[in-house]
Parts: structure tokens; sequence; C-alpha cells
């Protein structure tokens, strides 16, 4: 397994979903929203903790 599979995986699946939609995928953020089913505001806030998250798991393994 990479490295940024391993740091994803650490994530709860919501929050790897959204970040690779979004940043992956390149999906604008209501096409994202849209497709999980919540709102753009929503999203924000799972984009917010999923990077914040992600940053703790990379710190964590040394990857940063």
């Amino acid at each position: 397994m990479i490295d940024s599979e391993r740091a994803l995986s650490q994530l709860d699946p919501e929050e790897e979903q959204v970040l690779l939609l979004t940043y992956r995928d390149g999906l604008r953020h209501d096409h994202t929203a849209s497709m999980l089913g919540m709102s753009v505001r929503k999203l924000y806030y799972f984009l917010f903790n999923a990077r914040r998250k992600l940053t703790e798991v990379l710190d964590r393994l040394d990857l940063l």
C-alpha cells in the first residue's frame, strides 16, 4: 500500500470519499455534495475536518 492510501485509510470513510471526489477526481463542490446527498455547507464541514485529520495522520506517519 502506498503512503497516501495508508494515510487516507485512517480517515472515516465519508471523509475519505469527500477528499477523493473533490481533489483526486476534481469534482466541483456542488457536484460532490449532490453525489453524496449532502448540502454544500455540510461538504465544507467534511472537507475542513478531513484535511485536518489527514494532516495529523501524515504527521504521525512522518510523511509531512
